[in-house]
């Protein structure tokens, strides 16, 4: 899956709604003449047309006069046949199990500890909160048919959208108080298995002969570093601790201490945190004027620069992970080829994955990789002086090595097009890390940058000048702008998607994140029990719970259906794969002309648009699953958490109505 949170909340009602509606108005036509047909073997047509259209009026009536009263004392016998089962003690306890023997398992030697752990507990979590809506929900109310219990309750002056309401909500409640607990001890569970620190007080420091090379690591160290050490070992990992060279106005050997990101299992540094009383928090942090470090002796020594005082100093928690990074994504991605002929994909280099496109290098192409943003405003930034850009994932192609100790050559430039004029910055190079988040901190102030008016005047050229324009005021005065990405190597290519390349603009709260990937999985779990108790108020159990698992893969792989009847996957549709499969046949093989192809493919064609327009009627579940970006430390924003929450509610008021209107008219107790 590939998380896009790109669309706003209005581009989705406006694609989505109208679709949604016809949809459910043609399946609501087909359901009603369904009934209608029922009813006739039951009472005869005329008798059957009044019987299904007293139903159909009295709808908004009923739901009108729902007494709240009435869904409350339902839910809470839903409440306490839960309880009496103990489902819920079960099914906690299961997850307390997992979680005490997971951190014996889970493998911390990696570069992204925290993926581990968060995916971790969170599919655990999917999966044990779908089961509890499935299995609870899908089997209670047969099983009240069937004993009999209902008619205790159908015989009282009690609605049936109050039976279906109690039903969901009473499950809902009960799974809702399940995940806050689970929530709560998944939280403490990641936050103390990747929370430590590392202990600098043994360190033997030794100086670094020749710059750029380490002999600690073998990899390369900032160039002002002077002196390096081992860190004490901490969750299977140490970190090499650079002191740098820099000096105060006194001119004594002082400088900065750098916590590199370990060799092997990366993906996090650490603080080294100072406490004075002029200074306290990172020795690093650019605020700070009077705190240094300096190597005696091959100990690491931290001082006041102005008394000459030692300072006392600790190493603080991990940094780079248990993120939520907040991000202004790209609205759009276009190419141009080699010529400059504007294209919607770049180039194929042969990989069966088509999510990334490439473009090819050297100085003379003129292929590029357009990123378009919108809302690109000074306030979005924590620091608007510093703008940083990240470049997450990008892949590189090399038709020959090149050379092979630096990543390939590559540059940006950020276009704006405002009323009057066109900016163009000038080019910022950058090396690619392949599949790696290589960082940009871009000035907000673009000197060298090219500005040319718009306004054309007959017969004169477009006046052009060269100067310093303001990141925000002048190239993105309307909240918009290009960044273009070039290749600089002939021979070598850049691959992207439009999620690869994205302005940083602040860090979030990793708790509130977390807590708003989990309202997602409690948005899974009541849309399952909503179906679940629409199916079984005219299905048996089983039939119930396979009639819920087909919706939630319909739900989960709709984008695959589609590919498949848009014709872009090979292999055709499900009846010519059980063919190929039957006559050995692979998938790019063109099938022999006659009347068994062209059945095949009508049979295909109808079932897959079918399917098609069914999965308007379910939820796109892949919008309400958030771990993607909570596991690759971005902040969920505002708009992905209300599509979701409205697809969740528009559904699952639909399979109440649903549930009603079968209830009402199936014969209970009468």
């Amino acid at each position: 899956m590939i998380f896009d949170d790109s669309i706003s909340l209005l581009d989705w009602l406006t694609d989505s709604a109208p679709i949604f509606v016809i949809v459910a108005g043609i399946v609501a036509a087909i359901g009603l003449v369904f009934s209608y047909l029922i009813a006739t073997l039951q009472y005869g047509p005329s008798e059957a047309f009044y019987f299904v259209s007293r139903i159909v009026f009295q709808i908004i009536p009923d739901f009108v006069r729902t007494s709240f009263g009435r869904i409350f004392a339902l839910a809470k016998l839903s409440v306490q046949e839960t309880v009496r089962k103990k489902v819920i003690f079960v099914a906690f306890a299961i997850f307390t199990a997992l979680l005490l023997g997971g951190g014996w398992f889970l493998n911390m030697n990696t570069r992204h500890p925290d993926q581990v752990y968060i995916g971790f507990v969170y599919f655990g979590t999917q999966l044990l909160m779908g089961l509890f809506g499935l299995l609870i929900a899908t089997f209670s109310l047969p099983a009240d048919i069937k004993s009999r219990t209902i008619y205790t309750i159908v015989t009282k002056p009690v609605r049936s959208s109050e039976i279906v309401l109690g039903r969901v909500l009473g499950f809902g409640f009960v799974g809702t108080m399940m995940l806050l607990l689970i929530w709560i001890a998944s939280y403490l569970f990641v936050e103390r298995g990747l929370n430590h620190t590392h202990d600098l007080s043994d360190v033997s420091f030794t100086k670094i002969e020749k710059r750029g090379e380490s002999s600690i690591s073998g990899g390369r160290t900032s160039l002002s570093a002077e002196y390096e050490g081992r860190s004490g070992v901490a969750s299977n990992h140490w970190h090499l601790v650079e002191v740098t060279s820099e000096k105060t106005e006194s001119g004594e050997p002082a400088g900065r201490v750098n916590i590199q990101v370990p060799a092997e299992n990366g993906g996090h540094a650490h603080e080294l945190i100072v406490s004075s009383s002029e200074f306290t928090g990172p020795i690093n942090d650019r605020a700070n004027e009077y705190v240094r470090a300096r190597v005696d002796d091959g100990k690491l020594v931290v001082f006041n620069t102005e008394t000459g005082d030692p300072v006392d100093y600790r190493v603080g928690p991990p940094t780079g992970i248990l993120m939520a990074r907040k991000r202004i994504g790209a609205k759009e991605l276009s190419f141009t080829d080699r010529r400059g002929n504007e294209k919607d994909e770049g180039v194929n280099v042969g990989n069966e994955w088509m999510h990334r496109s490439y473009i090819a290098g050297g100085s003379s192409s003129l292929a590029r990789a357009i990123f378009s943003f919108e809302g690109f405003y000074k306030d979005q930034f924590s620091n608007p002086d510093l703008v940083q850009l990240d470049l997450n994932n990008m892949s590189v192609v090399r038709t020959h090595k090149g050379n092979i100790e630096r990543g390939v050559s590559g540059a940006i430039q950020i276009r704006g097009v405002t009323d009057d004029y066109e900016y163009l910055t000038a080019p910022i190079i950058f090396e690619a890390d392949e599949f790696a988040i290589k960082t940009l901190f871009i000035d907000r102030v673009q000197r060298n940058c090219v500005r040319k008016s718009t306004v054309e005047i007959e017969g004169e050229f477009a006046e052009e000048e060269v100067g310093d324009f303001d990141l925000f005021e002048d190239i993105g005065a309307n909240g918009k702008v290009e960044v273009i990405l070039r290749c600089n190597e002939s021979g070598q290519f850049f691959g992207v998607a439009q999620n690869d390349l994205y302005f940083l603009t602040s860090e979030g709260s990793f708790a509130l994140n977390f807590a708003k990937a989990y309202f997602g999985i409690w948005l899974q779990m009541m849309f399952i029990i909503s179906v679940s108790v629409m199916f079984s108020t005219f299905l048996s159990g089983i039939v119930s719970m396979v009639a819920v698992l087909s919706t939630l893969v319909l739900g989960c792989f709709g984008d695959l259906i589609l590919e498949l009847r848009q014709g872009v996957m090979e292999g055709g549709g499900p009846i010519e794969s059980i063919f190929r499969i039957y006559t050995q046949q692979n998938q790019v093989t063109p099938m022999d002309e006659g009347i068994g192809k062209t059945v095949i493919k009508s049979l295909d064609a109808a079932f897959l648009e079918t399917v098609t327009y069914m999965r308007y009627l379910v939820p796109d579940f892949t919008r309400l699953d958030f771990s993607e970006p909570l596991v690759a430390g971005f902040n969920i924003n505002l708009s992905v958490f209300l599509i979701a929450t409205i697809l969740t509610g528009v559904f699952a008021f639909m399979t109440v109505i649903v549930g009603y209107f079968v209830l009402k008219t199936r014969e209970i107790a009468k």
